[in-house]
């Protein structure tokens, strides 16, 4: 049979829009809970705190003052550490990702800001090397370093690979148990994603090594700098048990978000394995959240909402501002029901 020129040049532009669609209709996969970072402590200098409080944990009348006078919270400052990264097509991308994360984070977050050039432990966080001056000299003007690696594009289509577009950790934390430096990583042979799901995944994994974590959950802290008594519980959802953050900051933003004031708490992910449940929003009721499991191509712009800034207060170590939060429009209520088990 002749195949007109016409149908080969369709079939050689559909064959290519399925092999350039491969990457960007690929979900972004994170892996936050497969990671194990060993972490340091390194106490940092702030307001009002006394002497004994800078040589290790905070005591309970310094957390207190850590908590108080609300005009000396300021934004978040990242400082970024691009070192690791000597490709420069590489870099040129990574610069785009990183700083539109990190100036969303800082326009929405405020912290007791340290008064001292912030130090770093070790030769190491994480996988990511630390420049010995961070050690001795330490960075100035931040109250987070974050370390920035990245695998170079070798030319192999590695979509259907179980490799993730990117992850983040943290990899220190100060006295009060805030996270003070950590490490995102990107897999650039996914750089041909669109530009909207590359910054979505930056600003996610970002969010993971500065609070949403499962292991930093625990060390959460009131207003008063008291740990939460605990900050989740298991609670009855479309019939099964999962489990709840019920931090009171989150619990009301869950309320408020799905119009259903009997939560106890918003749910947490439970799929996925150990590489995604414990340190997501659950997909099924949060789905277009910045901090659910899964970033896809469906998917670009994913809401960085109440919820998540929600968590940030209810950590102790963070006070967000709600006007930068997405509208609450983006849930669709008939969640209610499911998500209260109704």
């Amino acid at each position: 049979m002749t195949v007109r020129v016409p149908q080969l040049l369709l079939i050689f532009v559909q064959a290519l829009a399925a092999h350039e669609g491969v990457h960007e209709g690929r979900a972004h996969r994170c892996i936050h809970d497969e990671l194990h970072p060993r972490v340091a402590v390194r106490p940092q200098r702030y307001a009002e705190l006394s002497d004994r409080d800078h040589e290790h944990h905070a005591l309970a009348d310094d957390r207190r003052a850590l908590a108080t006078d609300a005009d000396d919270w300021q934004p978040l400052r990242i400082a970024v550490d691009y070192s690791s990264i000597d490709n420069a097509t590489t870099l040129a991308t990574i610069q785009d990702l990183v700083p539109y994360a990190t100036s969303k984070l800082a326009s929405a977050l405020r912290v007791r800001p340290a008064l001292a050039p912030l130090v770093v432990s070790g030769e190491r966080c994480h996988e990511a090397a630390v420049p010995a001056a961070h050690g001795v000299d330490g960075v100035a003007d931040a109250d987070f370093v974050l370390y920035v690696t990245a695998d170079a594009d070798d030319g192999t289509d590695d979509a259907d690979a179980d490799v993730p577009l990117a992850w983040a950790v943290h990899c220190e934390v100060d006295q009060f148990g805030r996270p003070t430096a950590g490490q995102v990583h990107f897999h650039s042979q996914y750089f041909g994603l669109s530009i909207e799901t590359l910054r979505s995944t930056a600003l996610h994994e970002i969010v993971h090594a500065l609070a949403f974590s499962s292991d930093l959950l625990p060390t959460f802290r009131n207003g008063l700098g008291d740990a939460w008594a605990p900050t989740t519980a298991t609670a009855d959802a479309r019939g099964e048990a999962v489990t709840v953050v019920t931090t009171p900051a989150v619990r009301d933003a869950a309320r408020a978000h799905l119009g259903c004031d009997t939560l106890a708490g918003a749910e947490l992910e439970d799929s996925g394995g150990i590489s995604s449940a414990g340190s997501h929003w659950e997909s099924r009721v949060f789905g277009p959240e910045l901090m659910a499991a899964s970033i896809g191509a469906a998917q670009n712009s994913p809401a960085l909402s109440s919820l998540t800034l929600a968590l940030f207060e209810d950590s102790g170590w963070y006070r967000p501002d709600y006007d930068v939060a997405a509208p609450k429009c983006f849930f669709d209520a008939s969640w209610c029901a499911a998500a209260d088990g109704g």
